[in-house]
């Protein structure tokens, strides 16, 4: 526990850093909302459990502080008086609009000369001069890939010499309407495992783990535990105008999988983040720029390698 944790502290200090290019952009970096995030607690049983925890993020330099139930109001006056302790974590921002930043981003990377291309890709095929795309009859030579399929990582990782225990955890969302900006800041509820993060488009409540695989069905009765339990942190909130269901790549360490492929150095793995794709997206695309370009990344890869299993 204590070297993963350490594997994600190192990870996530250099999060900013890695988003440090692109938010040079101002188009994009108004989607940056800098606000701390708070995380509650309703039993002070939880929080006392939590403690361990806590006491870790401190080692590993985390910065927060800890609240009681008259502080947590002051800061967001419009949740439920049902929460006893709180911890805020400092140095902490969300996306507005994070499907906008996405758009946006594409669009940047255009004036570059980068292109999308959607296509189901079928197998990767490390060559010696190169590396084969098999997508449908077509097979296209590339120098270099990033096998960065989020949970469908697995088997095109096997393919390149790497046997990794990836699994999805099925996390489900559920949008409040655009006037439903009722606190400032995300805020999670340790209690029921979700967050109500606000949005340009409204208050969004996300979480719960589900491991469900691909293909079993939506589960409803999440959905509804999302709903009812934001309604129950937020007493004014009104009813949902839309909810879906999402897949997180997850190893059984919680550490992703970053670094060149066995079978080719041409290959390379960016897969695995759990719930923090979007923290770590930044730097991860950081260190694989520097693979790709024979740089020296920013920190050690070896607690990343997918020989690690």
């Amino acid at each position: 526990h204590a070297r993963s944790a350490g594997a994600l502290a190192a990870l996530l200090s250099r999060a900013a850093d890695g988003y440090a290019p692109l938010l040079a952009s101002t188009r994009l970096a108004a989607f940056v909302r800098p606000r701390e995030c708070l995380y509650l607690y309703a039993r002070q049983a939880s929080f006392d459990a939590a403690q361990p925890s806590l006491a870790l993020r401190r080692r590993l330099g985390v910065p927060f502080d800890t609240l009681d139930a008259d502080a947590i109001r002051r800061l967001e006056p419009a949740l439920a008086p049902i929460f006893t302790r709180g911890v805020l974590f400092h140095g902490s921002w969300h996306f507005s609009d994070p499907c906008g930043f996405l758009g946006e981003l594409f669009a940047h990377l255009a004036t570059g000369g980068a292109t999308l291309e959607r296509t189901r890709v079928d197998r990767i095929e490390p060559a010696g001069n190169g590396v084969n795309l098999h997508a449908g009859d077509a097979v296209r030579l590339f120098d270099h890939v990033v096998i960065a399929a989020g949970a469908r990582s697995r088997a095109l990782a096997a393919a390149c010499g790497d046997t990794v225990p990836l699994d999805t955890e099925r996390g489900y969302h559920v949008q409040f309407a655009a006037h439903e900006q009722i606190v400032t800041r995300p805020v999670g509820w340790a209690e029921r495992g979700f967050y109500m993060t606000p949005l340009d488009e409204g208050l969004r409540a996300a979480g719960t783990v589900e491991l469900g695989g691909f293909d079993a069905r939506m589960n409803r009765s999440l959905v509804a535990l999302l709903t009812r339990s934001a309604r129950e942190a937020l007493p004014s909130l009104g009813a949902p105008t839309r909810s879906w269901l999402g897949f997180r790549p997850t190893l059984p360490d919680g550490v992703p999988v970053i670094g060149r492929a066995r079978r080719s150095d041409r290959v390379i793995h960016a897969f695995g983040h759990q719930h923090l794709g979007v923290t770590l997206a930044g730097i991860t695309g950081r260190i694989v720029a520097d693979l790709v370009a024979q740089r020296a990344p920013p920190l050690d890869l070896a607690p990343y390698r997918a020989a690690r299993f």
